[in-house]
């Protein structure tokens, strides 16, 4: 399985779409921050376009600058599916999300305490099969991975990293902090970061027989 793995589009949806156009994939992730506190008529406008480019399947969880209605959308029928605190089940994996960030001086849009992270996190456990590999979603990065501001301070969640520590997905794919992007481990999980897809970032994950092979790309890239 091939995925085309992205975040924080901040409204610069012409770079996603020529990105689209450039490389083939099974299906989009996109790890939130669509727009940047724009309304959810903005949202949909951009999902139209992306629709536009491919046919794959998206998979998404809201960022904390995404409207608040976009946690409870899902566009199944154009093959947009919400991951946030869902469970949904992709080939021979299972795919989850927890969407929003953590809570921060700015007053986001989403924004949720560690306490409600773990009860999303609940709702997720209830819903998994112990028989098909995990691959999970996230805006926000699981604590000290690819979560560090420029300053060096992690402000990821350390309740989705104990919950990569428990359930042991083969990936994690997260985004929000933009100065952070790379690839980290937890144990034998993969979490990346792909960096803003607003400056060109993006990564290609390849998942075969639960082996995980990422790649940081970046649209100017030949």
């Amino acid at each position: 399985m091939r995925l085309l793995v992205v975040s924080d589009i901040h409204d610069k949806i012409g770079n996603l779409i020529s990105i689209l156009k450039k490389e083939t994939f099974d299906a989009v992730i996109v790890s939130g921050d669509f727009t940047y506190f724009k309304p959810m008529a903005k949202v949909l406008i951009y999902m139209e376009k992306i629709r536009g480019a491919t046919e794959a399947p998206v998979y998404f969880v809201p960022g904390n600058c995404d409207p608040p209605e976009l946690l409870d959308l899902s566009i199944e029928e154009k093959k947009f599916f919400n991951l946030h605190k869902k469970v949904i089940t992709i080939g021979d994996y299972q795919i989850a999300g927890i969407g929003g960030g953590g809570i921060s001086p700015f007053n986001t849009n989403i924004e949720f305490t560690e306490e409600q992270f773990s009860e999303l996190i609940e709702e997720i456990k209830a819903q998994l099969s112990p028989s098909k590999p995990l691959i999970l979603v996230t805006h926000l990065p699981p604590y000290e991975t690819v979560d560090f501001l420029r300053h060096g301070t992690p402000i990821g969640s350390k309740a989705i990293r104990r919950f990569v520590e428990e359930a042991s997905p083969i990936v994690v794919f997260s985004g929000h902090v933009h100065e952070s992007r790379g690839i980290k481990q937890i144990n034998k999980t993969v979490v990346v970061n792909p960096g803003p897809i607003q400056y060109g970032n993006y990564s290609v994950c390849i998942i075969e027989k639960n082996n995980v092979f990422v790649e940081l790309r970046n649209k100017n890239q030949d």
